[in-house]
């Protein structure tokens, strides 16, 4: 079921950078001790992670800090000392027994166990995304000394992302590969990622129609567009292990594939493409899939995409033609029609009444979008709106016309009215202008 290929391109992307909220934590651990006589080294202790929101997991706080522990040991900057739960100890001591470990509690834990430094944090349930703060907050002052997150829908990714997080509370870049540095910064770097459909032979770029929602009836592959910066441009060929999976909806993994991608150094910016599907229309089940990006084995990215059914869509249900001038005319003065008469027509008001898939539930803006296309089949205009439609409306109806002041400039033939609901197209329908 999985495809990729390869399209490489000069292209500028953008990348966000996501900036942690941290928050306090509650019960410590104490770490390993290790020995090192190349510098010194801070003393460190790590508290038990503060649980915020529905997490899924089972004392997830005092598993990440467990995760963590092991994660720091390899990091030279940090001495770490004997591992040791003291929840106990801190409550009987009157140290963070209300579960907040601030500046002033940090300072008083560096003299109570003799350490530089406290590494606290949060775990966060927030929506789909379970999200992990991390702080390195000085003993002697109670200052920040570094600050990092890591974040993922799948609780399942969090362990291979703790060494990430390690690394950057001690001050080092995240690694993505093992050449030159073997860092992101000397080779590679995520930009963004976009989804289209297709079959298995793929659209030009510049034909391809991006979307995060696809019909079920219509989805065949669904293909996640890759765009990454080349750090080598201008000095050598090089090489990138790419990997994507794709999650279902109920955050079980889909299927995933590996390629190395050969990226030549004339290249700025790039384009790699993988899809996952069948080559039939009808497979895919509704529900939001998430797909995430890895290079060289190092997460960098993830992007979702939603697979819709007929229920999950505002349905139209009619469109309706009728003439009129430029003002509106009064309800009793409309008369529905699909043929009008090139002398007399001035305006075509096109009417659609649509199923408000939010009935009851909440008010919502609709994209709506009437695209009119010429006799010959080419596109005569269209009318981009935005409709606010009340939750307590079961159907809705909206108009709107193309036309002229004055009647007489229509040209004889017949005409095809297309209407996007929510950016997906809902259906059409024709009428024709006569002599």
């Amino acid at each position: 079921m999985g495809k990729t290929s390869l399209l490489l391109s000069k292209k500028f992307c953008l990348s966000i950078l996501l900036i942690a909220t941290l928050l306090c934590s509650s019960n410590i651990f104490i770490l390993p001790h290790q020995v090192s006589a190349k510098e010194k080294r801070m003393r460190v202790a790590v508290v038990e992670f503060d649980v915020k929101g529905d997490v899924p997991i089972r004392d997830a706080g005092s598993i990440i800090a467990e995760m963590l522990v092991t994660s720091l040991s390899k990091e030279e900057k940090f001495d770490l000392k004997e591992r040791i739960l003291l929840k106990k100890i801190l409550k009987e001591q009157s140290l963070g027994a209300t579960g907040v470990i601030d500046g002033n509690t940090a300072v008083k834990l560096g003299k109570v166990y003799g350490v530089e430094g406290v590494i606290t944090g949060s775990v966060v349930k927030w929506g789909d995304i379970l999200q992990v703060n991390a702080r390195l907050v000085d003993t002697t002052d109670g200052s920040v000394l570094k600050a990092a997150q890591i974040q993922s829908t799948n609780s399942n990714d969090i362990p291979q992302l703790i060494e990430q997080l390690s690394q950057r509370l001690a001050g080092r870049q995240v690694t993505f590969g093992q050449e030159d540095n073997s860092n992101m910064e000397g080779k590679f770097q995520f930009q963004g990622m976009k989804f289209f459909e297709a079959g298995e032979n793929l659209p030009a770029v510049g034909e391809r129609d991006y979307s995060t929602r696809f019909d079920q009836n219509g989805a065949r592959y669904i293909y996640a567009e890759v765009a990454f910066k080349n750090k080598f441009y201008g000095v050598k060929d090089a090489k990138l292990a790419m990997t994507f999976k794709y999650y279902k909806p109920d955050g079980s993994l889909f299927g995933e594939f590996n390629n190395d991608v050969s990226v030549g150094k004339d290249l700025d910016d790039a384009i790699y493409e993988g899809g996952w599907g069948w080559k039939e229309k009808g497979n895919w089940v509704p529900g939001t899939y998430t797909v995430k990006i890895f290079f060289e084995n190092q997460y960098v990215g993830e992007e979702k995409f939603k697979i819709y059914s007929n229920e999950d869509k505002f349905t139209l249900r009619s469109i309706k033609f009728f003439e009129s001038g430029y003002e509106f005319p009064p309800s009793d003065e409309i008369h529905y029609r699909n043929s009008f008469a090139k002398e007399t027509t001035r305006y075509i008001r096109t009417e659609i009444t649509f199923k408000n898939k939010f009935y009851g539930i909440r008010d919502v803006e609709v994209p709506i979008v009437f695209k009119y296309y010429k006799p010959d089949g080419s596109l005569f205009g269209d009318i981009p709106e935005k409709f606010l439609v009340k939750k307590d409306l079961l159907e809705a109806d909206y108009t709107t016309g193309w036309g002229w002041r004055e009647p007489g400039n229509w040209t004889t033939g017949t005409y095809t009215v297309k209407i996007y609901l929510d950016n997906e197209y809902a259906g059409e329908e024709k009428l024709v202008i006569y002599p």
